[in-house]
């Protein structure tokens, strides 16, 4: 992948959070990949860096992989005892890398399936502060960097509450201290995911977690706008697939959305599952035929029919 000029020159934003000031750098590391960034809070440090492959023609799905690890060199340390090498990720790295996939991998254009890998890892480790907000936040960053087509930015941040009032991004006593834990992400308009833990508040009171949660978000967002414009990002070159035939869903849906709506309310998850998977089946085998062609479209029916899930909870909640 070529190095883009404006890639090699340094560039920096910063935006204060909770008290502390989080700096988004990019242009002077892994000037090769995609996207880079390094994002710093106070003595924490962590690079991520984002790279794509080339395009896959026919996949079926999204192969995105999240790597980040906290090397015990971010610690001034160095791996002592039996082993002398890094062990294969803690489940610390391991919710980390969850935390990062969950908000991030949504907000990629539908139909956009070329592999992509976002790799972070912690450059320096301060003793109070725990980095993987900083992972979450630089997994984003480097992601608009890169130009994919992404509909970003999403910020990140840890809530947690102490004598009644909210702590964002709260040291680890904090955390230890207080009556929340709760991770929140989300984008410009609004929150995408949310992880919590706490010690029996109200509804009211988490509500509020989310609003002053969200404030932090919109500011995070926009200091990663601020970047991508300083930089002058080039959008990658890639044109959406074409969806299916109007008329073939209309066909699809007609046949089979009323069986998959009435099937979907089965209580017993084994029951249901297998009862989904014969009506996706049953059409899968009507299309399907020894030809190519008779092929693709059966497997288009199949696709279509596993997306009537979305429509089918969506039509029960807000209509029944």
């Amino acid at each position: 992948m070529a190095v883009d000029k404006l890639k090699q020159q340094k560039h920096e934003v910063s935006v204060e959070i909770g008290g502390r000031t989080i700096t988004f750098e990019t242009g002077w590391l892994a000037k090769q990949a995609a996207g880079s960034v390094l994002v710093r809070e106070q003595n924490s440090a962590v690079f991520v860096a984002v790279t794509r492959a080339d395009p896959r023609p026919g996949l079926g799905f999204f192969p995105m992989t999240v790597e980040y690890r906290e090397k015990t060199s971010a610690a001034g340390k160095f791996p002592g005892g039996f082993f002398k090498r890094e062990a294969r990720p803690s489940a610390k790295e391991i919710l980390t890398m969850r935390m990062t996939d969950r908000p991030l991998r949504p907000m990629f254009k539908e139909g956009y399936v070329d592999e992509t890998q976002i790799n972070g890892m912690a450059m320096s480790a301060d003793p109070d502060l725990d980095p993987d907000m900083l992972m979450i936040n630089g997994g984003s960053c480097a992601t608009m960097l890169s130009g994919l087509p992404f509909d970003g930015p999403v910020g990140a941040v840890r809530m947690g509450r102490v004598n009644g009032e909210f702590v964002v991004n709260p040291t680890y006593d904090q955390v230890d201290e207080g009556e929340l834990n709760m991770v929140v992400a989300g984008t410009l308009d609004g929150i995408s995911m949310v992880e919590a833990g706490a010690n029996e508040l109200t509804e009211d009171q988490i509500i509020e977690a989310l609003q002053v949660a969200h404030e932090s978000i919109v500011k995070l967002c926009k200091a990663q706008l601020e970047l991508v414009e300083k930089v002058g990002v080039e959008k990658y070159d890639w044109t959406p697939p074409e969806g299916p035939p109007e008329e073939f869903v209309n066909e699809i849906r007609e046949k089979y959305y009323a069986d998959f709506k009435k099937t979907i309310r089965i209580k017993g998850k084994h029951e249901r599952t297998a009862a989904l998977k014969e009506i996706k089946n049953r059409a899968v085998e009507e299309y399907n035929g020894e030809d190519e062609e008779s092929q693709a479209k059966a497997r288009l029916a199949g696709k279509i029919v596993g997306g009537f899930k979305y429509d089918a909870l969506r039509d029960i909640i807000l209509n029944e």
